[in-house]
């Protein structure tokens, strides 16, 4: 009988892994499908999905990378901000341009390997083979070129001598060869052509690094800067991907969304008539932004029924922290629910302001379910603030940088206020300085029974970004989003690529059953405190 019993656990066992590989290969095939053809978007959203199921797949990670560069270049190219600023360029000004592009990364990146003057060329290099094969590229800029000529200047780059580069002196005159080599193969160099040529040298200089580095375009700025005075216009939601399909991540509560009655986890079908079947989160939020007082059809699915709602896009920033204060009456506990969408500079306070009028409400405070579900991040200094409120004494974070303020340990000097059970709630979305967060708490609480963390493994995003102005250029409002710092638990081990894995991991994502087993782990755990106490 034991036998018996084992040889079917085994069968089923093999019929899962079985299940899960036919998957996997399907997803493959999808990607290297969507790859062939271009579909940079879609792409990038299959290779994301497997990615998150195998984190420690080098192929699959810079497959990912590969993909996310050339959906960059389109997004780049399709900037009418960026084309009309290119037109403005001269070739010295351009090349001005790309040597302060260098000099940024390569004093600024934590990876010196990658930042040397013949990595970055390059790199760059390899760009512009990539560009010279997208249609938008060749119509903006070669509009008058025959294909023949754009594909023979194509075979003279791969072929092109891989000399060292030793300055960026030299970088420039490694890109003026290439340019003057155009025009020799029958493609000349018109109407802000040069300027596009070289710049994207710079570009691919600095999107080749990792996934989160990226030449930022004019509109593109635009739209960041937007978002981060929360000036955004939108129509009050956030997309995410769940279970493979897009869905509705988060709400602003003064949205149209909201208004509309659209709920976290309402499955999306289409926007403005067109399907978002094999679209990335990002790109279908790209359908949803438009002037303000303009609106927007949406279809969506929840449990199983089929519904439309026309929304109005207008200012509606997504709050940086929401609070639900809670008791269980059976049990005399009594919880504050704290859900952090993104870290800014008014965090800290909030939550402090969160957790002070818990502890005034008239009842002992003895939990705190702290919800960083689909938090992509924000600003460090400020998810190393909050840690402070809950870790005893110890390391919150270990940073390595070429820069000062991120090249050390941070550390709790003394124990936080909010010495109490905790859960946190995490998922594949969570990410960059939320995962400093739940990995301190794992480490540093985890030990002492007074934390646990429920979901799902976190995204893998170890570094810190910053943007950095391209100052006293000709190319007005352009940037660099750059890494400059790469970050470790305070295990020393890396966030990138790995994660911050749950002490109880959930197999399934609905938000409301999430939350409830998160309730759950903190009851137990105020149970074992009250226990432990004398």
């Amino acid at each position: 009988m034991f036998r018996t019993t084992q040889r079917l656990a085994l069968l089923a066992a093999l019929l899962l892994w079985a299940s899960s590989a036919r998957a996997s290969e399907e997803l493959a095939s999808k990607a290297t499908d969507f790859e062939k053809r271009g579909l940079w978007a879609e792409a990038c959203r299959v290779l994301d999905e497997m990615g998150r199921k195998d984190r420690s797949n080098s192929i699959i990670r810079d497959a990912y990378h590969r993909c996310l560069r050339r959906l960059h270049l389109a997004i780049r190219h399709a900037d009418g901000e960026y084309r009309a600023a290119l037109s403005r360029l001269s070739t010295s000004q351009a090349l001005d341009i790309y040597s302060q592009v260098l000099g940024v990364l390569a004093s600024a990146h934590p990876d010196r390997e990658k930042t040397t003057m013949t990595a970055l060329f390059q790199h760059g290099l390899a760009e512009l083979r990539n560009a010279l094969d997208e249609p938008a590229f060749r119509r903006n800029h070669f509009p008058d070129v025959k294909d023949s000529a754009l594909n023979a200047f194509k075979a003279r780059l791969a072929a092109w001598p891989l000399t060292r580069v030793a300055t960026r002196a030299e970088a420039k005159e490694q890109a003026m060869a290439i340019a003057r080599a155009a025009a020799r193969e029958g493609v000349p160099l018109r109407g802000g052509a040069a300027a596009a040529l070289i710049l994207e040298f710079a570009a691919g200089a600095c999107n080749a690094l990792d996934e989160h580095s990226l030449f930022v375009t004019p509109g593109q700025l635009g739209l960041l800067q937007a978002a981060l005075r929360g000036k955004l216009v939108s129509v009050g939601l956030e997309l995410g991907i769940q279970d493979g399909k897009l869905v509705v991540s988060q709400l602003a509560p003064t949205g149209s969304a909201v208004e509309k009655g659209l709920m976290r986890g309402d499955l999306v079908l289409k926007i403005a008539g067109a399907s978002v079947e094999e679209l990335l989160a990002e790109a279908a939020a790209e359908k949803l932004r438009g002037d303000a007082d303009t609106t927007v059809k949406v279809t969506l699915v929840r449990a199983g029924t089929t519904f439309e709602v026309e929304l109005t896009r207008r200012a509606a920033p997504l709050p940086s922290v929401e609070v639900e204060f809670n008791s269980i009456p059976d049990d005399m506990a009594y919880y504050v629910h704290l859900r952090i969408n993104y870290f800014s500079e008014k965090t800290l306070d909030l939550v402090k302001e969160a957790l002070a009028k818990a502890s005034l409400n008239g009842e002992t405070l003895k939990g705190v379910i702290l919800d960083l579900r689909g938090n992509p991040g924000g600003l460090f200094d400020s998810a190393v603030s909050v840690a402070e409120l809950f870790l005893p004494e110890g390391v919150i974070v270990i940073g390595s940088s070429p820069f000062k303020k991120y090249n050390r340990t941070f550390k709790v000097e003394s124990a936080g206020p909010y010495q109490m059970p905790l859960v946190v709630l995490i998922d594949a979305d969570s990410a960059s300085a939320a995962e400093i967060l739940a990995g301190a708490i794992k480490e540093t609480r985890g030990p002492l029974k007074m934390a646990l963390l429920v979901g799902q493994t976190t995204y893998g995003k170890g570094s810190i970004q910053c943007f950095i102005p391209l100052d006293k250029t000709a190319l007005d409002r352009a940037a660099l989003k750059l890494t400059v710092a790469k970050l470790f638990s305070p295990g020393s081990l890396p966030y990138t690529g790995q994660g911050v894995s749950p002490d109880v991991p959930l197999a399934f994502t609905d938000p409301t059953a999430v939350l409830l087993e998160g309730r759950k782990q903190l009851l137990a755990l105020i149970k074992q405190r009250a226990g432990m106490m004398p």
